[in-house]
């Protein structure tokens, strides 16, 4: 069967959200920054159990004028991911908004947390200890990814698409 599920990301600017996108649909990696304005749309279809689901990306500017408009944008969205950037604290803290947003838009619909660039750190990360100081509610499924290396980029899609078909 095929099915096809809108998924939104959300994050600051320049936290890795085209990136993570970029890695997984295309399996690529480019260090030039590209803003996206406004919404980029994307899709990749995969395979989970015997469906075949088709995830159509929803990309969204990371500014904080765009954050009064993004409603708009997430109507619909069966699931998200929230992206923060590691080597910038401060992108983290704005997750726990990003998330009420979201829910308010989607009540129910899944997401999961991103703390991407784990390339740029100089040793390992407590996941569970950058959510806490994040003010990220416990229990949020987080993963720790480099767009660059591609460390987890797949798991955080196929996570968020087995949460979204309910497995």
């Amino acid at each position: 069967m095929l099915i096809q599920k809108k998924i939104c990301l959300l994050g600051d600017f320049a936290v890795g959200k085209t990136s993570l996108i970029r890695r997984f649909v295309y399996n690529e990696f480019s260090e030039s920054y590209l803003t996206t304005i406004g919404v980029h749309i994307t899709k990749k279809e995969i395979l989970l159990g015997g469906d075949r689901l088709v995830l159509i990306i929803w990309d969204l500017a990371g500014n904080d004028g765009f954050q009064k408009t993004a409603a708009s944008y997430l109507a619909g969205a069966a699931g998200a991911i929230f992206v923060g950037d590691l080597s910038r604290s401060e992108t983290m803290s704005g997750i726990p908004s990003q998330m009420r947003m979201f829910e308010e838009s989607n009540p129910g619909s899944p997401g999961v947390i991103v703390f991407n660039k784990t390339d740029l750190l100089p040793g390992p990360v407590n996941p569970m200890q950058t959510s806490r100081e994040a003010g990220i509610p416990e229990g949020a499924p987080v993963f720790l990814t480099s767009c660059k290396t591609g460390e987890n980029v797949g798991s955080v899609f196929d996570s968020l698409a087995g949460l979204i078909l309910g497995r």
